[in-house]
């Protein structure tokens, strides 16, 4: 079995979002920092991405967003993308 290569998957992730991938991973970090567990924050990274693409938002307003969203109201990572068009 291969071994996972986180920083591959965060420069596919940025590609596909048209992010930058240090950007990404400073959101990235910002999530652990907080106490978001990292799989959690790997699985919301995608999400941050693409809505600071459509919206012009900066990746730490998000991941700033993003973590109340975890923190305060329990939403999953999984339902970021719904809650933010909801936002």
């Amino acid at each position: 079995m291969a071994a996972r290569d986180p920083v591959a998957d965060l420069r596919r992730i940025a590609d596909s979002t048209y992010q930058n991938a240090r950007t990404l991973a400073d959101g990235l970090n910002f999530l652990v920092a907080t106490g978001m567990t990292e799989a959690d924050a790997e699985g919301g990274i995608f999400t941050i991405g693409k809505v600071a693409t459509a919206t012009g938002a900066e990746i730490e307003d998000l991941s700033a967003a993003a973590f109340a969203l975890r923190q305060n109201l329990d939403i999953d990572p999984a339902n970021w993308m719904r809650a933010s068009n909801i936002m």
